[in-house]
């Protein structure tokens, strides 16, 4: 029975993530009317705020600064029990003064660990505002360093010493690293509950042996001083998360009509102090910026043996509407050692609105016999609003916008990274980017174990041809290592220009035809990538036939900042090179079509016609493509013709991630343990339904963390650690910042984001390996603008 009912952005993201990190599913409520989603699994993404700064734990994957804090104490290897890790480029040690006094701290800090060299800072140490050292520390070495802290700088009670480093880099591999040893590390949950590690270390220094000290009379340490600060930590196996005094958990999501919220768990003293503790549960949704209290609660009289609480609460929030939840703790004392155990957090969600349409919920749809081989073209670089067929007028297109006037066009489409190695990657595999780990612009290959829609051609029994335009998808890079047959386009790898090999592509449909079997065939285009330099007559469509030089670029982007795009700005002059470039792409589109006519290919075919990623020309300070997420990067045609199928348009949201496990569906394609991240949209392709509205992820090529979620209507973009939301549906677009009008969708589209990278890294399969490059493909490289 065809499912139609849309589901709540919270249970598709939580449920994937209860998926990963609980190792559970959604539980039936006794009544029967309700779907239970835990929270407690989404401690990865939560936010501790204490009185010193704020501490994101957002995800294994990239070094987040911290702004407070200190690690658990960390066990690195035998004989370093007592390292720890300073976090950030700023961190707060806590401690408590009993008596006046002169203090001592002392430690040991290397820049070396198991993550590799970190590069040469500076480290300042202050308190109470005034600096009490800085320290010159060298990458690869250890050194022991002290430094005095006078008796006039310190109070009765709360004291903060603040360590402040400078010139932080990551080691590039950090982040698997520190995925691999956190995953070890749960695996052993006997071992993980004897000791917790830390997510977080390495990120700016280690330290070991800390020390802060009491002096005697001589001016000698006396004794030393007990580390008070605590951080909220959770326990491996996932099922229950403990929170410190003066910390706050926050939980962002979508909430449907007759959702609500059960809490539970203890509280207890882990020392024999005597303090109160209050939790409360706030709550704020839509535009508001203003918490408003669901629920509190106060404990007095508190003892080691803990005191159970509970609650049950409905969520009112308008449906549809983003909403953030925040747990906090507090305590009359700063430094109460108190932990708060939750035991119970659960979201349940009106199994009416819990509804999850896939493939396998809903009847299968199937091409009959009418599709016998699918051809997919890729135009590289390729904007949909230069194509007629999407609403252009300058006739760029008319080959394209023919076959469209037959075929289903889809309006919104995304691309999972705005960059050719990564996209095509997603493209056939159906997996995001941090899945498959192709990462770079350059030299990473696709893992062999992971499923491709190649591989699932052939073991399904198609003659596969794939015919390319650049270097990225030759055999060394694995995209097409299953193909029967690789041809290479480019006239003149060499040269400054984007000729394609109209004998060659001929050879390549011929082969398929002529194989005796049914064919997949993937040719994917230069054109109208960079260099813009098509051959004649395309060369003078739109300007006066000169070559467009690298040097051309550069002058361009010199000047993209400086002034307006005038008439004669190189940038426009670039433009109209990128339309030339444009209309020999829809000529190459129409000698292949005309090839698979003359074959008897055209007719019993599925043909899809899109874009890797798109092109900035100087919209928004931007030129070119794969560092940065505007529109005209990731948003991309997608134009497909099946045998009797009727030309539509679809506005739903799309994305190139869907497109295998939609030819999987449609094709009853063979595929052996192949998990996507896509989704089918074969009901959108053939008409028969609707499919649930989403966000699509698509990260850019940078040495820091840059996502965004496209949604049709918002987009969220977090580019290290500086967040955006655009309001699309604005005609200044990205050009405003709508964050502070819809804080909690932010918080809401930063916790899916992350979850998807979260969940996506945990299923890798392997490791993208690198591949070394010979002199001529650096050299072809640099002519397509990879290399500088």
């Amino acid at each position: 029975m065809q499912i139609s009912i849309r589901i709540s952005l919270l249970f598709a993201v939580l449920l994937s993530a209860l998926a990963l990190l609980s190792g559970c599913s959604g539980v039936e409520d006794e009544s029967e009317k309700f779907v239970s989603v835990d929270l407690i699994p989404l401690y990865s993404v939560a936010d501790k705020n204490s009185d010193s700064g704020i501490v994101n734990f957002t995800s294994f994957l990239k070094p987040y600064y911290l702004m407070s804090g200190w690690s658990e104490p960390l066990s690195l290897s035998e004989g370093q029990a007592d390292t720890i890790a300073a976090i950030g480029s700023r961190s707060v040690l806590r401690f408590r003064v009993l008596n006046p006094g002169d203090r001592r701290v002392s430690f040991t800090i290397g820049l070396q660990g198991p993550f590799g060299s970190l590069t040469e800072q500076e480290l300042e140490i202050s308190c109470s505002g005034r600096t009490l050292g800085s320290f010159q520390i060298t990458g690869g070495e250890q050194q022991i360093l002290s430094t005095l802290i006078p008796a006039g700088l310190l109070q009765v009670g709360a004291n903060e010493l603040h360590f402040r480093f400078s010139g932080f880099v990551a080691n590039p591999d950090f982040d698997v690293d520190r995925y691999k040893r956190f995953v070890a590390q749960a695996q052993d949950v006997e071992q993980s509950q004897r000791q917790f590690e830390n997510p977080y270390p390495g990120i700016a220094a280690y330290l070991s042996d800390l020390r802060i000290a009491v002096l005697g009379r001589d001016g000698q340490p006396s004794r030393l001083v007990r580390d008070e600060n605590r951080v909220f930590r959770l326990v491996a196996d996932s099922r229950y998360l403990s929170q410190s005094c003066g910390s706050e958990l926050s939980y962002a999501f979508e909430i449907k009509p007759g959702a609500r919220l059960t809490a539970g768990g203890s509280v207890q003293l882990l020392s024999d102090e005597k303090s109160d503790i209050a939790i409360s549960i706030h709550g704020r949704s839509g535009g508001s910026r203003e918490w408003s209290e669901l629920w509190s609660r106060k404990f007095s009289q508190l003892s080691r043996s803990p005191q159970s609480f509970e609650t049950k609460l409905a969520l009112e929030d308008p449906a549809g509407e983003a909403a953030e939840l925040r747990l906090s703790v507090s305590s009359s004392n700063d430094f109460a050692d108190a932990a708060v155990t939750w035991k119970r957090l659960a979201l349940e969600i009106p199994r009416e609105h819990a509804e999850v349409e896939t493939a396998e919920s809903r009847e299968q749809i199937r091409f009959g016999g009418a599709v016998r081989n699918v051809v997919i073209i890729v135009l590289d670089a390729a904007r949909p609003d230069h194509f007629g067929c999407y609403g252009d007028e300058r006739g760029l297109t008319p080959n394209i916008d023919e076959f469209a006037d037959g075929a289903v066009v889809f309006s919104n489409v995304v691309t999972a990274a705005p960059y050719t190695v990564a996209s095509v990657a997603t493209l056939f595999s159906g997996v995001r980017p941090e899945r498959h780990g192709i990462l770079r612009l350059l030299g990473r290959e696709f893992p062999e174990d992971l499923e491709s829609m190649p591989r699932a051609f052939k073991r399904s029994g198609y003659y596969t041809v794939a015919m390319a335009g650049l270097p990225f998808l030759r055999r060394k890079y694995g995209h097409t290592r299953e193909m029967d047959k690789l041809l290479y386009l480019r006239v003149d790898p060499k040269g400054d220009n984007s000729t394609m090999d109209i004998d060659v592509m001929a050879q390549g449909i011929e082969a398929a035809a002529g194989s005796n079997k049914p064919a997949f065939v993937y040719v994917h285009l230069l054109p109208p990538h960079w260099p813009y330099n098509p051959p004649p007559p395309f060369n003078e469509r739109f300007t006066d036939g000169r070559i467009v030089t690298n040097t051309d670029l550069e002058e361009a982007r010199r000047r993209l900042d400086q002034e307006e795009l005038s008439e004669g700005h190189p940038v426009r002059e670039l433009h109209r090179s990128y339309m030339n470039n444009m209309v020999y792409a829809d000529h190459l589109v129409g000698r292949l079509l005309d090839l698979l006519r003359r074959f008897e290919m055209f007719d019993d075919s599925l043909i899809l016609i899109m874009a890797d990623h798109g092109e900035a020309l100087g919209e928004l300070g931007l030129l070119g493509h794969g560092t940065a997420l505007s529109e005209e990067m990731i948003r991309v045609p997608l134009i497909v013709r099946a045998p009797d199928q009727a030309h539509r348009k679809v506005d739903q949201l799309v994305g190139l991630i869907d497109i295998f496990p939609t030819l999987v569906e449609l094709l009853d394609l063979q595929v052996e343990g192949a998990v996507f991240d896509g989704r089918s949209i074969a009901p959108l392709l053939t008409g028969a339904g609707d499919v649930a509205a989403r966000y699509y992820y698509s990260r850019a090529f940078s040495p820091s963390l840059f996502f965004c979620m496209r949604g049709l209507h918002f987009k969220y973009v977090f580019n290290d650690y500086h967040e955006s939301l655009f309001d699309l549906d604005n005609s200044n677009g990205e050009r405003e910042n709508a964050i502070a009008d819809h804080p909690a969708l932010a918080a809401s589209l930063r916790q899916r984001g992350l979850l998807m990278i979260s969940r996506a890294a945990a299923r890798r399969s392997g490791e993208a390996e690198d591949v070394p490059l010979s002199e001529d493909e650096e050299r072809e490289l640099r002519n397509l603008g990879y290399i500088q």
